[in-house]
Parts: structure tokens; C-alpha cells; sequence
């Protein structure tokens, strides 16, 4: 799945009473230019062992906007492990935030995931949601 270059000008005008107004207004203020592609490709490479190996943590936050979208953890795991990190957030005090679109397991769900290091090194899924196009 191809990164998506977004209009920083355009989001700004997005309602935000929408669906993926959290996600949105993450997106506002980062750009996925300012990280190569080769890094992209390291760190997504890394969460998704951390996946694989089960070293990851998932927020209440995360837990809550999953079920009010009827999301099961088997999906988000999937989005990330098929997915591509679209956007970086280096301005976190608590370390990098990433964004990553990919699919759920039915292969028509659209997964929104921002997720994180915590200090153990693990992954940390902040929230998860679905991402419509």
C-alpha cells in the first residue's frame, strides 16, 4: 500500500465532528516526507516483529475507539502487519509516534493505527480505528 501525501492546507478545513477527526487532526501537523523510505521501512519492519513476538501493550484509549468500531485486536495486528506507516510525530516528549494505515482480516476494512516505543521497548498501540477513505 502506497504512503498518501496529504494536503496540510485541505485537513484543515475537515469537520471535526468526523469519524476520523482524531486521526485527522494527528495528520495536520506531520509530514511523512521528513522520514526516508529506507527508515519507513526499518522501524515498520521492527514493530512488526515486536507484533509477531506479542512484545506490544495496547492503551484503554485504544481498547475503547476498537470496540466503537468493532474492531478485534486480530484486525489491528493485521492492519499493522500489512500495513505502512503513513505519518511520524517526532514532537512526543515519550519518543516517536507512528502512523499506520493498512487492512483488517476481511480485506475491505481500512485500520487507522498510531502506535509508539515505551520505555521497554515494546510497541504501544495509543489507538486504533476504522479508516475511511
Amino acid at each position: 500500500m502506497p504512503a498518501v501525501i496529504v494536503d496540510t492546507d485541505t485537513l484543515r478545513g475537515c469537520v471535526a465532528k468526523s469519524k476520523d477527526a482524531p486521526f485527522i487532526r494527528w495528520l495536520r501537523f506531520h509530514n511523512a516526507s521528513s522520514m526516508s523510505w529506507h527508515v519507513r521501512r526499518q522501524i515498520l519492519d521492527q514493530i512488526r516483529q515486536l507484533v509477531l513476538e506479542s512484545r506490544y501493550e495496547v492503551t484503554d484509549h485504544a481498547f475503547e475507539e476498537m470496540a466503537d468500531d468493532n474492531l478485534l485486536l486480530v484486525d489491528v495486528e493485521t492492519a499493522i502487519l500489512t500495513g505502512q506507516i503513513i505519518r511520524e510525530n517526532k514532537g512526543d516528549p515519550r519518543g516517536t509516534v507512528y502512523a499506520i494505515k493498512g487492512g483488517g482480516t476481511d480485506h475491505e476494512t481500512s485500520i487507522g493505527i498510531v502506535i509508539r516505543f515505551n520505555e521497554r521497548r515494546n510497541a504501544l498501540i495509543i489507538t486504533a480505528f476504522k479508516h475511511n477513505e
